[in-house]
């Protein structure tokens, strides 16, 4: 690809093009909702904005604690970002007794995706990550990478990468920047579809601090913490913003790539596909996208194609047209469930119903399929 010298503002600099590793990076693409539920900290769940999930395994200790995550037009005032992460946490009555992190933030990358870096070969390349960042409290958090494929391409443990980040001024927009050094030992399958480097920003933790910190090292366990942190969220409770994010091949973080809505759009539905509309969530009553088929026969089949295939098989849940309960489809005269998930064949590229009933009334019904890393 030719590079092209672009003037901006009296500056000049080189547009690469499709450089950036992470998708929906500006949080533009908002799929699942626009505010997830109040979560308890004893998941792994993607919530609300599409790549973005959270690691609140601290399901250890007593009282309650939870976090909201939501949409948030509080952008660096700099930037043409649409929209931030947003993650409020309650603290109110939790006192920590375990030994993981809390990580309010985390974003995986496809092994296919990834291997433009090279690591674990000779040829690996260092990579450059940047981000906007904001919290109601100052202090420093942990910053962790994770190879969680390396170790099935070396039968031992997975390739961590432990750093800091630091918030100097509370409730302010601040722009983060980290040197990845290549790793030349650790890597994953280049051929597969996998989760290949997981990002996590920590928060809060109860842990020891990390054996090897800004250094590659071999461990199975994560969560750990940096040694300068000081951020604890678990117990103070507290805001944060995420924007902006970038995951670069080089040594040094170049303008942020604005793709299309359109484009990220489409990059996200790999990964995550419903038969809502795009601003529709599943707690409504829509007719619009929803399958609506009728069986000709008692062992009739329909087959029907998701809009783009997706990482893998994908893990489904249907809807009643009417919001009502989960995996079960609605009958044409709203009397009842008709058909359920057994009755539905999944795989990458799409989904097919066999009826195995004797009323031939027609069924409809809206699906969430989720093919995440």
């Amino acid at each position: 690809m030719a590079l092209i010298k672009v003037k901006e503002r009296g500056r000049e600099f080189v547009n690469l093009g499709r450089r950036n590793l992470v998708i929906n990076g500006d949080m533009q693409v908002w799929q699942r909702a626009v505010t997830s539920a109040a979560l308890t900290h004893n998941t792994d769940i993607y919530h609300s904005v599409d790549r973005w999930s959270a690691v609140l395994d601290q399901n250890e200790g007593s009282g309650t604690l939870t976090t909201t995550f939501s949409r948030d037009t509080d952008v660096p005032a700099t930037e043409m970002f649409p929209f931030s992460l947003k993650a409020v946490v309650n603290s109110s009555s939790f006192t920590p007794s375990g030994t993981d992190c809390t990580a309010l933030f985390s974003h995986t990358i496809e092994t296919l995706n990834a291997n433009p870096l090279g690591w674990g070969t000779s040829n690996a390349k260092p990579a450059t990550l940047s981000y906007w960042i904001k919290s109601s409290v100052a202090g420093t958090g942990t910053l962790q990478l994770r190879l969680y494929d390396s170790s099935s391409v070396s039968s031992d443990q997975d390739g961590n990468y432990y750093t800091k980040f630091t918030i100097n001024q509370a409730n302010t927009w601040e722009k983060k920047t980290h040197l990845i050094p290549a790793n030349v030992t650790d890597g994953w399958r280049r051929d597969v579809s996998e989760n290949g480097i997981q990002m996590f920003w920590f928060f809060g933790s109860n842990q020891a601090a990390a054996s090897t910190q800004d250094a590659w090292f071999r461990n199975n366990n994560y969560g750990q913490r940096h040694d300068d942190m000081t951020l604890n969220f678990q117990t103070t409770g507290g805001t944060a913003y995420l924007t902006g994010c970038q995951l670069e091949v080089g040594d040094s973080a170049t303008e942020f790539e604005h793709r299309s809505f359109g484009e990220e759009y489409s990059l996200c539905k790999r990964y995550f596909q419903k038969t809502y509309k795009y601003d529709t969530y599943l707690t409504a009553n829509v007719e619009e996208g929803c399958f609506d088929f009728i069986p000709t026969s008692t062992n009739d089949k329909y087959c029907a194609n998701f809009e783009m295939s997706m990482r893998a098989a994908p893990e489904m849940t249907i809807y009643r047209k009417n919001g009502g309960g989960t995996n079960a489809a609605q009958k044409g005269d709203n009397s009842g469930n008709y058909a359920t998930l057994s009755n539905i064949d999944i795989v990458d590229r799409g989904i097919e119903f066999s009826t195995n009933v004797t009323n031939l009334r027609h069924y409809r019904f809206h699906y969430y399929a989720d093919a995440e890393v």
